[in-house]
């Protein structure tokens, strides 16, 4: 249908994300019946063990999408996004600004708008500003939702990976499972996912990322602390030090035929939510990828970065960086940065206004990104990720549906 370039908009104002508001968040929980998610769940604690401790090499598998592992590859993986705002919208206990859904621009995830970056910075890898990409691969599914509405659905090619020393995975998912516990309340919630609203460039984005971890409140963080030890490979991880006196309201308040929503947890301010890394003790935060980081905390409005560093496995350090210091200051104002961002806008706007032309056609795209170039494709039929009417009613006139 379109091959799309990468035009950018007027370098006359800063682009990044302002006016951050929480939307919503959700667990997602195990279950052999029904997809179900715990809201507002919460994210596992920074237990804040002190060094060294001892991780392996990652191995086994893992799942690399929730949303498809639990509700299966033919379900858009934003439903949960909705299903968790119209909760804690109706919620009697919870501040949640509701959202004007005809006036936003983009729905979507994390992962869209950073595929996306990756693409448009491709021309400059060669750079030492930027260090080469793996090749970028991806697929988006498109729905126009009322008039403006940009549903971006992503296509995950993998829902489970098996990972082990060979495959360089790393030891993040040990890590973090030896350096956080369960949110109170939230023992059966495994991967923690957080919604926020911004503007950014004129257009109004809704957007949905994984959270790692959070900072507990004071009085938890004393007694985890207090309970943790430094820990060998044969030594496990103390049971979580608040499972027994849950205090939180855990009764089913929805059921739908597709997801299953349970209240548990609590909504987690900003300034406490937190992306973990790990990282060589012998690169120094001058060596981190600033540019890739950047987004990846930005985007989701993500406040610390937690970067634990090791060597051969034994972990000694801790660097703690926050949007607001000069390494995400520095890496948000360089100029390749804001012309990826701008570039990244211009190019929701054309989406946009190609899925707007294409309305009579029930406004379904695809965007497809192969050999470094990314072509938007009309899609016919039933096929492709999308929402159902009843979800598309919120947008006002009724958009695109299956």
């Amino acid at each position: 249908m379109a091959v799309l370039g990468s035009t950018s908009l007027t370098r006359t104002v800063t682009i990044e994300p302002r006016n951050v508001q929480f939307v919503a968040s959700y667990n997602w929980v195990d279950s052999e019946t029904q997809p179900t998610i715990l809201v507002p769940g919460s994210p596992p604690e920074w237990l804040n063990k002190p060094f060294p401790y001892h991780i392996p090499y990652d191995h086994g598998v893992q799942i690399s999408s929730h949303s498809y592992a639990r509700m299966g590859p033919a379900a858009s993986p934003l439903l949960p996004l909705f299903r968790a705002a119209d909760v804690l919208s109706a919620s009697t206990t919870d501040v949640v600004d509701a959202v004007d859904w005809p006036e936003v621009d983009v729905v979507t995830d994390r992962k869209v708008l950073r595929n996306l970056l990756r693409w448009l910075r491709a021309p400059s890898i060669a750079s030492s500003y930027y260090h080469p990409d793996q090749d970028v691969e991806f697929r988006v599914d498109i729905q126009l939702a009322g008039k403006k509405t940009l549903l971006l659905h992503p296509w995950d090619a993998f829902i489970w990976e098996d990972v082990g020393p060979e495959s360089h995975t790393g030891r993040g998912v040990g890590f973090e499972r030896e350096s956080t516990s369960p949110g109170l309340g939230c023992e059966r919630g495994e991967s923690h996912h957080r919604v926020v609203r911004y503007d950014m460039g004129g257009l109004n984005f809704v957007v949905s990322s994984e959270v790692d971890a959070c900072i507990a409140p004071q009085a938890r963080q004393s007694e985890a602390s207090a309970q943790s030890s430094p820990s060998t490979p044969d030594s496990p991880l103390p049971p979580p030090p608040h499972t027994a006196d849950c205090a939180v309201p855990r009764a089913r308040v929805t059921s739908t035929a597709d997801i299953a929503v349970l209240r548990a947890g609590a909504v987690v301010p900003h300034d406490r939510v937190v992306e973990l890394k790990t990282r060589s003790l012998w690169e120094t935060p001058f060596q981190y990828h600033w540019p890739e980081l950047y987004p990846q905390m930005a985007l989701s409005h993500t406040h610390n970065l937690f970067v634990a560093r090791h060597a051969e496995g034994e972990f000694r350090e801790l660097d703690r960086h926050t949007l607001d210091q000069p390494h995400f200051r520095q890496a948000g104002a360089h100029p390749r940065m804001q012309e990826q961002l701008r570039q990244l806008v211009a190019v929701l706007r054309r989406v946009q206004r190609l899925a707007q032309a294409h309305a009579g056609g029930r406004g379904r795209l695809a965007l497809v990104c192969r050999d470094g170039k990314v072509g938007l494709f009309e899609q016919t039929g039933c096929g492709g990720l999308a929402l159902q009417e009843e979800d598309l009613k919120r947008f006002g006139r009724l958009g695109s549906s299956l």
